[in-house]
């Protein structure tokens, strides 16, 4: 098919938290300049840390989170097959046991939730028997998480070398901003840097923008955001 990088690649549809649900026009220009930031940002990181390059080695994803959502569908599907990686899809609602089974018997190195998902694991992981070793990355992002599941994440997986919160929405294409690292360690509660070509502000009602003690308005340019 003649594609031109503007057409459409897909649309998803947002949450409705304002009212009905909107379909998201997201074109293939966004979706392939989401994946060069996130390829980007995780170059920055293990230039920073280059112990974290282990990561990249035969990554063997667990896809756990649906693929209506912008994070399951663009961050692990789409992301995945670009970076060459095996893609591994439980069948069914999440479950915990089942995540920490797959996890086990699939060796996977690198798994993306949301912070509920990943505390239910944590709460669990005693009791079960199975073996979290081959995890070397956890994830997470779409709801607000603590300092405390960091610790807890770390505890839980023995061989972790990163923990990433990130931030995202359905209109932005994908993920936007990644904290990992050094920066997750001194900055707990921040959902980190914006991506290279991702510039962001907040601003009053006026379009003024805040100082970093108010609240306002979070928006975003860059080429990943929907059509």
């Amino acid at each position: 098919a003649d594609i031109a990088p503007d057409d459409p690649a897909a649309l998803m549809f947002s949450s409705g938290t304002t009212g009905r649900a909107k379909a998201v026009c997201i074109s293939h220009n966004a979706w392939i300049s989401g994946l060069m930031n996130v390829a980007l940002g995780a170059q920055i990181s293990i230039m920073r840390q280059p112990q974290l390059g282990a990561a990249n080695e035969n990554v063997r994803i667990l896809a756990s989170l649906p693929f209506f959502h912008v994070g399951g569908v663009h961050s692990l599907i789409i992301g995945g097959l670009a970076g060459g990686h095996s893609v591994i899809i439980p069948e069914g609602r999440f479950c915990p046991i089942e995540t920490m089974r797959i996890i086990d018997e699939e060796k996977i190195t690198r798994w993306a939730a949301v912070p509920t998902m990943v505390r239910q694991v944590c709460d669990i992981a005693n009791e079960s028997a199975a073996d979290m070793s081959s995890l070397l990355t956890v994830g997470y992002g779409a709801a607000p998480s603590s300092s405390q599941l960091q610790e807890d994440v770390r505890k839980t997986f023995p061989n972790l070398l990163a923990i990433t919160n990130s931030y995202g929405m359905t209109e932005l294409g994908s993920v936007v901003t990644a904290n990992t690292g050094a920066d997750l360690e001194e900055y707990p509660n921040s959902v980190g840097r914006p991506f290279p070509t991702c510039d962001v502000r907040i601003v009053d009602l006026e379009d003024n923008i805040v100082s970093q003690d108010r609240t306002g308005e979070i928006q975003f340019r860059g080429p990943a955001l929907m059509s």
